[in-house]
């Protein structure tokens, strides 16, 4: 398990993951009820999305990377958030960012 400074909780494991895709039966107006998202950014690059979405409003929690380059963007644009080098070793996303019915 990784525990960042943030307080975030990320579970992490050795192997590969599959990931399933979106329910394509959920309502957009059912993607949210806040407003505002919690977002876990995976292959973030130089954080140009993360970016745009902190500008709108949301909140990144969780960044991965591996392109050293950008990691280092990543941690001097974004201070204080859980940046992982490995999206592949993510076993479990933070709750704050589960879907509809948890999902």
């Amino acid at each position: 398990m990784l525990s960042a400074t943030c307080g975030i909780r990320v579970e992490l494991r050795t192997q590969a993951i599959s990931l399933t895709t979106c329910d394509p039966y959920v309502q957009p107006s059912q993607a949210h009820t806040s407003g505002r998202l919690k977002v876990a950014s995976l292959f973030s690059g130089c954080g140009v999305l993360d970016y745009g979405l902190t500008q709108a409003g949301h909140e990144i929690i969780l960044q991965t990377e591996a392109n050293p380059v950008a990691r280092e963007v990543l941690a001097a644009r974004f201070q204080g958030i859980c940046q992982p080098r490995d999206p592949a070793m993510i076993e479990v996303l933070p709750s704050e960012t589960a879907g509809p019915g948890g999902r």
